[in-house]
């Protein structure tokens, strides 16, 4: 059924009193106000349909100007309408533009339709995100008694998943007669984001460089929206080095990034940002080649002729050469006589008082190099990163310690029963006053320390000729007493010979006169004057017995000097 406009709104006729006063004239013109309107934007107040349509039969106005006999006077208030309930309302949303990915935009189709009259071309609708209104639109009239809006999100919705909802608040027009709109909302739309995908490049990168010197590694990350936020790691053989926040056009520098040695490639990673947006990324791989530091390795001695049991000093000097960077060389040396390893130190100890010169020192003193001419030389024992490196040789020389012994008496007398007695003192030989320092890179002159002719420890052994004859003279500090047994009646030039008991010592020797006359015969009662013999030999002792029980004590001093050296 057809329903007309004109019959929801008073007519001309009707809101117009006989007397023709200015009181009677107010429908009139607030119902023209209102054709002249839906004149001109082709919108109305409803009811173009059967549902909100006022019925043909009931055309009285919300509000009826007074007859000419309850006209008010001029002047006076004009009197209250009759009040009018609001109007129902029912929003619906659909998407107009759905963000798929985080990035793009979110609008919202929204329809308003009034159970009854009620005009709200014009009013506002609003958009809310998971509670948070995030955007607003305004009503149209597009007929049929339905009002529309296109709402737009003004902020981009973050990665995951939301709930989106139409709403509209109501709205008055203020006209009296019309009807509010009653409030209302759409049921809510789930919307899920996803994060943007996005690309990690590096824009600048060194192909080579020495082992620990710092490089930079430029890279830039690019997403969907402007704006790409969070952080990067840069990545030596897929390992972290260094992690720095982007800057705001998506770029991050990596600064003075030490680069572990042995390591391929480099790359980037993205690692996303706080609120998930983006999705993270990694860099495809750039090459780089890390060389070892180069080095030089010196030695050198505190003297480069010693004593032997004097004490040397080997001062091997490390130096880094790379030109690259002043890292001290690490990781430990060995010390070579002759081309042995007579010492070796595996460490990072640095010897040098001033750390992050580029040298390192390795110290080491030893005092049992063997007697001779010899050539040291110093190997640098390598940490990764580092190069190895010898020095030059240079020459030691380890002399023997000639040692003086010398008699308390040239002439000694005894007999068989009652040997000679020997008394002895033993020195070092003083040492030679110059020593030259030899290194392999500069030669200095240098005092080896005066030797005052200290007391040494050993034994003295007598010699009749080539054969020993008595048992060993222990020597200790430098002191002996001893007889000298088994020799025959006469005179004879006996050889003291000094063994050291130190390796390194040389042995000496003096010659003493030794007198042995015949004991003063002593006849038993009974015997007839006869030497009696032994029960189990002659009464005279055979020489080879004599020479094994020498050999026997001989062996014994020995180790009781071996013994009271240790026990010092």
């Amino acid at each position: 059924m057809k329903h007309s406009f004109w019959r929801a709104m008073p007519s001309a006729g009707r809101g117009r009193t006989r007397s023709g006063s200015a009181e009677s004239t107010f429908s009139h013109r607030l119902g023209m106000l209102l054709v002249a309107t839906l004149a001109v934007t082709g919108a109305g107040l409803g009811g173009v349909s059967a549902a909100n349509a006022t019925p043909e039969t009931d055309s009285t106005p919300p509000a009826v100007a007074p007859a000419s006999g309850d006209a008010q006077a001029p002047g006076a208030p004009m009197r209250a309408l009759a009040a009018v309930p609001g109007v129902a309302t029912t929003t619906e949303a659909s998407l107009w533009v759905t963000p798929s990915t985080y990035g793009n935009s979110l609008a919202l189709s929204v329809t308003v339709t009034p159970a009854g009259a009620s005009f709200f071309m014009g009013a506002p609708v609003l958009l809310e995100v998971d509670g948070v209104q995030l955007g607003e639109g305004v009503l149209l009239y597009v007929g049929d008694g339905k009002f529309w809006a296109i709402v737009p999100a003004t902020t981009l919705l973050s990665a995951g998943t939301h709930q989106v909802v139409a709403k509209f608040p109501g709205y008055s027009s203020g006209i009296p007669g019309i009807p509010d709109a009653l409030p209302s909302e759409s049921a809510p739309i789930t919307v899920t984001v996803a994060a943007a995908t996005t690309t990690t490049t590096i824009t600048s990168s060194p192909a080579t460089t020495t082992a620990f010197t710092p490089i930079d590694v430029a890279a830039k990350v690019t997403g969907g929206p402007a704006g790409v936020s969070g952080n990067a790691s840069l990545l030596a053989d897929n390992v972290p080095v260094a992690t720095q926040a982007l800057g705001a056009d998506g770029t991050v520098l990596f600064e003075d990034v030490i680069v572990p040695f042995g390591t391929p490639e480099l790359s980037v990673a993205y690692l996303g940002d706080d609120g998930g947006d983006y999705k993270v990324s990694v860099s495809p791989t750039v090459a780089i080649r890390i060389d070892e530091v180069a080095t030089e390795t010196s030695l050198s001695l505190s003297k480069s002729r010693a004593r032997a049991g004097d004490p040397v000093t080997f001062v091997a000097t490390v130096r880094n050469t790379s030109g690259a960077n002043l890292v001290d060389p690490r990781s430990g040396i060995e010390i070579l006589v002759d081309g042995d390893v007579v010492y070796t130190e595996v460490s990072s100890d640095d010897g040098d008082a001033s750390p992050g010169d580029g040298v390192t020192q390795f110290e080491v003193t030893l005092s049992d190099t063997l007697l001779g001419e010899h050539t040291a030389t110093a190997r640098f024992l390598p940490a990764p990163g580092f190069e190895a490196s010898e020095s030059d040789e240079i020459d030691l020389q380890v002399d023997g310690i000639d040692t003086v012994l010398t008699p308390a008496a040239a002439e000694l007398r005894g007999t068989p029963k009652h040997p000679a007695i020997a008394t002895v003192d033993v020195t070092k030989v003083p040492a030679p006053d110059v020593n030259v320092t030899r290194s392999s890179v500069q030669a200095l002159d240098a005092a080896l320390p005066t030797d005052t002719g200290a007391p040494v420890d050993g034994y003295v052994q007598a010699f009749l000729g080539d054969e020993p004859v008595g048992d060993p003279i222990l020597v200790e500090d430098g002191a002996g007493t001893g007889p000298i047994a088994g020799l025959p009646i006469g005179t004879h030039e006996v050889e003291l010979r000094f063994t050291a008991g130190t390796y390194g010592m040389f042995s000496s020797s003096a010659t003493v006169s030794v007198t042995v006359t015949a004991d003063a015969a002593v006849a038993p009662a009974g015997n007839g004057g006869k030497p009696a013999l032994s029960a189990t030999g002659s009464g005279d002792v055979q020489p080879f017995a004599l020479v094994a029980l020498g050999l026997m004590v001989s062996a014994g001093l020995l180790l009781t000097l071996a013994r009271r050296r240790r026990s010092a």
